[in-house]
Parts: C-alpha cells; structure tokens; sequence
C-alpha cells in the first residue's frame, strides 16, 4: 500500500489552531488510513492508503479536518517520491553542511501562474536566497527563518497559492518515515 505525507499549513503555530498529535493521529485512523505516524507538533504525518490520487486524498483530508476539528485548514499530500525529489535537488548543497536549519522547503498547494512567478523571482532580499521549482520553492534564510522577510506568508501573497514550510531536519527525517 502506497505512503503518503500529509502537510498540514498553519497547526500549532504561536499558539493557534492548536491539536494534540495523538487527536491527529486517532484522526487519520477514523478516516480508514494506515501506518499513521506523526512527526513532531507542526502538522507531519506518514500515512499509508489504498488511494492513489493526491488531490483526491488533499480533499478528502480538508474536508474531514473540517468537520473534525471544526476549523479548515488547507492539506498538501506528497508520496515517497516527491520528497525524494525535493530533497535531492536541493539548490543550495554548498550550505548545507553549516546551516541545515536555515534551509527549507516551502511545497506549494497550487501551480504557479507565469505572471507571478516573474513576479517573484525579481523579488530579492538581503540574507536569503531562493530557488522555485514547479510546486516548491527552496529557501535559504542566513538569520533564520524567523527573521526572514521572504518567509512562507510573503510567498503565498506573492504567488496567490496556499504553502507551509519545512526545514531540512524535519524534511530529512519525514523522508526516512516514508521509506520504512
């Protein structure tokens, strides 16, 4: 049976929308799905299901999330093979090494309209970098993420899509999950 992860944008961040990992998991469990592992407090979760279609389960997801937890939350599924990608054609090799916490990956709930990706790749700010690929955009912040202008909130409102981030640990981890 394939795996799956499921990024959830915006749980558990400064103290809102706030769920228990374990109300997640008997969550994903209540909607039939299997091997459902969560992976720390931000909205990761391994999964396996006999559904092959990703925007079929994303909808699946949201909707449920909805009647379950009572607030919508939008809900990114990737397979195996799509973080395998996304992790080996990381732009940014040569800071790896001494940064790993500064990079991340921010996977994009749409596709890209050709004006707004134009838009953003003029976009430039001092102590950052990015890359975007097709449906995410690999981000290198030297102060961290924290101090970052070209953070998630300003790509969504660049690009005009939904998107959540995560750093190369989390992203690292969340890959050895799905290939177990």
């Amino acid at each position: 049976m394939p795996k799956y992860l499921a990024l959830l944008r915006g749980i558990n961040v400064s103290g809102h929308n706030l769920i228990r990992m374990q109300a997640l998991r008997e969550f994903f469990v209540a909607l039939n799905f299997t091997e459902v592992q969560t992976y720390i407090q931000s909205g990761n979760i391994v999964f396996s299901s006999k559904k092959k279609n990703h925007k079929e389960l994303e909808g699946i997801l949201e909707k449920e999330f909805q009647k379950y937890f009572g607030y919508a939350v939008p809900i990114l599924v990737l397979n195996e093979e799509e973080v395998k990608k996304a992790i080996n054609t990381t732009p940014f090799q040569d800071g790896l090494q001494e940064s790993q916490s500064k990079i991340y990956y921010i996977f994009l709930k749409e596709e890209v309209i050709p004006e707004k990706k134009s838009q953003l790749e003029q976009s430039a700010y001092e102590f950052e970098r990015f890359k975007l690929y097709k449906n995410y955009v690999y981000l290198e912040c030297f102060k961290g993420m924290g101090k970052a202008k070209f953070n998630t909130s300003r790509i969504e409102k660049i690009l005009d899509v939904s998107a959540t981030a995560r750093n190369q640990r989390t992203m690292m981890k969340l890959y050895e999950l799905l290939k177990v």
